[in-house]
């Protein structure tokens, strides 16, 4: 982005170059811009590429090729946290859908069922029309800013943050039946704004 906001300058100003080989030089940066934000949206979707891997349990941003400035990196990184959270959530609901009778250790069961619809009709649905939206800025904007991904995709951060903290204490403690309940209870309890709204649902 940097790149080809200089060589526009130069572009604008006569300076350097003829302006066949700026223009040359320009379309490099600007290709390298499309692909990154074409791969920033289809991590966001739960998919990683070449620049946004997934490694263990989280999505990292491999800068080995300098595409990045170090600016644009700690934006990029707050928006994979989102992007992170979000695939925890959809891997627990792609786990846990279908109903059944709850059976102690195992998944399956009428809470896990319930609580993977519930966490599809509110928060995963709420990101896809937001991961939509940012999409159509792209294909009005292909040069669109990163700070504006950031923006669009920021509001939604907390409460993906939240659920995925909740599925991944789950997990981690086998929780079933009644301790499940009790648990999204004492969330409830504790939270505010859309964070409350999707578990009073």
């Amino acid at each position: 982005m940097a790149a080809a906001f200089y060589v526009g300058c130069l572009l604008e100003t006569g300076k350097g170059a003829s302006s066949k080989k700026l223009s040359s030089l320009s379309a490099t940066p600007s290709t390298n811009t499309t692909t990154m934000l074409h791969d920033l949206l289809a991590a966001m979707k739960g998919h990683g590429g070449g620049i946004f891997v997934w490694q263990d349990t989280k999505f990292k941003v491999n800068n080995d090729l300098g595409l990045l400035h170090p600016c644009e990196v700690a934006i990029v990184e707050e928006i994979m946290d989102v992007a992170t959270n979000f695939k925890k959530i959809t891997a627990f609901c792609d786990a846990h859908d279908g109903g059944g009778v709850e059976t102690g250790d195992h998944c399956g069961g009428i809470y896990l069922s319930s609580l993977s619809a519930a966490l599809r009709a509110t928060a995963t649905t709420t990101f896809h029309h937001t991961v939509l939206e940012l999409e159509k800025k792209l294909l009005f904007d292909p040069e669109l800013p990163l700070t504006t991904a950031l923006v669009t995709i920021r509001p939604i951060g907390p409460i993906l943050a939240t659920l995925a903290n909740l599925v991944t204490q789950i997990k981690e403690k086998q929780l079933h039946g009644c301790q499940i309940l009790e648990t999204v209870h004492n969330l409830i309890a504790v939270s505010v704004g859309q964070v409350k709204e999707v578990f009073s649902r």
